[in-house]
């Protein structure tokens, strides 16, 4: 027996101890003896054959070479689970089927009977059997199966059965055959400690002592391997959900806390809106007095509104109908004229558009003149080169015919057997005739040839002449046409001298056309200037209106100005600009309530008098002023000596005094 050295983890911890010796030890061996055995389809046992007659200790079996003596002990071996099969003399588990299934059967079984009235050497768990059946079958194809007193069971279950009572048919020594004792005999020391252990059968246990250590090692990696992920994973993740509960419950906790705040907070906002409440129902009182105070001023003011926008109405419709005549008058002399200079202008145009056009269908007709001309002179030309090649031609032909007459003459010579002609006094007859016919076919096919070219040529002339008789008709036409375009422009030019154009008079009406149409712009400027001063006033007389109602203002800034010299307004306007139309008050309070009150219909700037500083224009850059307009021949004046203030309103010189006016000497 042996005894782990190692040490499991702290979370579980195995002991391995050393097992007590087998109670088997000490049982009889072979107490449980083979009492009969059923062999059907097994080897030579074709039908099913009962063996009985097994004595408990020592057993014989005799007969005939080939009665099935050794299948007896094959069928033994068979049942007891051999893994050898050459020991039972067969390849594999199909050959132990009888004939290998060619004689129809097609398994093969064996049972042994076992006596087990012995309980004291009975195998494990079956000690209340008097008998334990133990069957094997085979079929062809080689499965096979167990059964243990007609259950099913796993082979394992069969072996464990055989070695508790010392029965291991894989044991080399289980079975020992002829020619094997003497080897038996000669067995060393240690062979027969092993063949006496397997017989003893505790090798069995040895066996199964090396199976549990292999599978104890196995279960203390499995533990060694939960105890890792119990340290490194799970440990840590229930100390974080530790930690998360801590928070948790500490969050719970102020929670609460805040609700219970919150509601003392509510509550004693609650008592707080109380007491603001009946307090303000006083103000309320106060306040609807003074609404019906400030309505009855707004009602007063909105009768001086009225009153004020009656008079403007007034006088725009005395300024509009003044205004209307002239611009009416100055309209009509302007369509007038406009009228006159259009028809005068529609008709030189036309005019100049019909020259024009005469004109080009002139020169057209020149152009086609010309074409025709140079047509009729191609022609010209082409029809001499035709009749050149028809005369050419005709030589030709005259050439041929004197030929031919020559060559006839020739033949008649020769058919006569005279010789004309130099160097053929020593050829035969037969071959001047030869030669004679030849040259006539030579000058009928020229004669042929130039007869051809005369029909073509005359063919060609007769096509160009009708080609010029064409051109002469068109030339004809084009000239006719030409007459007519010559005595439409003349016509045209008699009528343009008829008309009685002038370019002075055209000039005049142009320049009093731009006269009357910088008179009409002149007049629009004026009426849009006049309607803007009246909404300035306007608006700057209901401001004043109101500032006065108050009794904290000044007015309009324009109207606290007095213009020294009336020559120096149009100066002093350009230098104060937008400001002329700016509200004084008092103070910014009065601005204020201007601002929120007044019924303002548009943007206006308010200047209160306590916010204003004082600015001067240095001595410097007044000399330097005066200086540049010296060179000029002007005067240079400060803009603030030229216009005076209310005293109580002088801080208002601030707009002119950083301003310069240069004024004209």
């Amino acid at each position: 027996q042996k005894q782990s050295t190692e040490e499991p983890p702290e979370a579980v911890r195995i002991e391995r101890r050393p097992t007590s010796s087998s109670p088997l030890s000490s049982r009889p061996l072979l107490e449980m003896h083979i009492k009969e055995i059923v062999v059907d389809g097994f080897k030579s046992y074709a039908h099913r054959t009962v063996i009985a007659g097994f004595d408990p200790h020592f057993n014989a079996i005799t007969g005939l070479n080939g009665s099935g003596k050794s299948n007896i002990l094959d069928s033994i071996c068979f049942v007891l689970g051999i893994t050898n099969l050459s020991q039972v003399r067969a390849g594999n588990l199909s050959e132990l089927v009888y004939k290998q299934g060619q004689a129809g059967v097609n398994k093969a079984s064996v049972t042994v009977v076992f006596d087990n009235e012995d309980e004291a050497s009975s195998p494990v768990g079956y000690e209340q059997c008097k008998e334990v059946n133990v069957t094997r079958q085979v079929l062809i194809g080689g499965k096979s199966k167990y059964l243990i007193n007609g259950r099913n069971s796993p082979a394992g279950q069969v072996a464990n059965l055989f070695h508790s009572v010392q029965l291991n048919v894989n044991n080399p020594h289980f079975l020992i055959m002829q020619g094997r004792i003497t080897k038996v005999l000669n067995m060393k020391p240690g062979e027969i400690l092993g063949m006496v252990e397997e017989a003893a059968g505790t090798r069995m246990y040895e066996n199964k002592k090396a199976t549990a250590i292999k599978t104890i090692d196995k279960k203390q990696m499995k533990v060694d391997e939960i105890n890792s992920i119990l340290s490194e994973e799970i440990t840590p993740t229930l100390e974080r959900l530790r930690g998360e509960k801590q928070q948790y419950l500490k969050w719970s906790k102020n929670n609460a806390d805040i609700e219970r705040i919150e509601r003392f907070v509510v509550a004693s906002e609650y008592v707080q809106a109380q007491e603001v409440l009946s307090k303000n129902s006083e103000d309320v009182a106060k306040m609807e007095e003074e609404v019906a105070m400030y309505e009855e001023t707004m009602r007063t003011a909105r009768e001086e509104v009225a009153a004020k926008e009656e008079e403007i109405a007034k006088l725009s419709e005395k300024m509009n109908s003044e205004l209307e005549g002239t611009h009416n008058e100055a309209k009509t002399v302007e369509e007038d004229k406009s009228k006159d200079l259009v028809k005068a202008t529609s008709a030189w145009e036309n005019k100049k558009l019909a020259v024009a056009s005469a004109s080009k269908e002139l020169e057209e007709a020149k152009a086609a003149v010309e074409e025709s001309r140079n047509a009729v002179s191609d022609m010209e030309k082409n029809i001499s080169n035709k009749l050149a090649a028809i005369q050419k031609a005709r030589d030709e032909a005259v050439n041929a015919e004197e030929n031919l007459k020559k060559l006839q003459k020739e033949y008649q010579n020769l058919c006569a057997g005279i010789s004309s002609e130099e160097g053929d006094e020593g050829r035969t007859l037969p071959d001047q005739i030869s030669k004679a016919y030849s040259d006539a076919n030579s000058a009928d096919a020229k004669a042929k040839q130039a007869q051809m070219k005369i029909d073509h040529l005359t063919k060609s002339l007769q096509s160009v002449e009708k080609d010029m008789k064409k051109e002469e008709s068109s030339a004809a036409k084009l000239s006719k046409k030409r007459d007519k375009t010559v005595e439409k422009v003349e016509g045209i030019r008699q009528k343009l001298s008829n008309v009685a154009f002038s370019s002075d008079d055209f000039n005049a009406l142009e320049n009093e056309k731009i006269d009357l149409e910088n008179n009409v712009s002149t007049l629009q400027k004026r009426l849009i200037h006049f309607q803007l001063s009246l909404r300035e006033d306007f608006h700057s007389t209901i401001a004043t209106q109101y500032v006065g109602s108050i009794g904290q203002g000044q007015g309009a800034s324009r109207s606290l100005v007095d213009v020294k010299l009336p020559k120096h307004s149009t100066a002093l306007e350009v230098v104060a600009g937008g400001k002329l139309y700016q509200v004084v008050v008092d103070e910014a309070a009065t601005g204020k309530a201007l601002l929120n009150n007044g019924k303002l219909q548009r943007r206006v700037t308010i200047i209160p008098l306590d916010k204003v500083m004082p600015k001067k224009v240095s001595s410097a850059a007044c000399d330097k002023a005066s200086s540049m307009a010296k060179d000029l021949n002007t005067t240079a004046q400060p803009a603030i000596e030229l216009v005076g203030l209310m005293k109580k309103c002088e801080v208002l010189l601030n707009m002119y005094s950083d301003r310069h006016l240069l004024l004209t000497a």
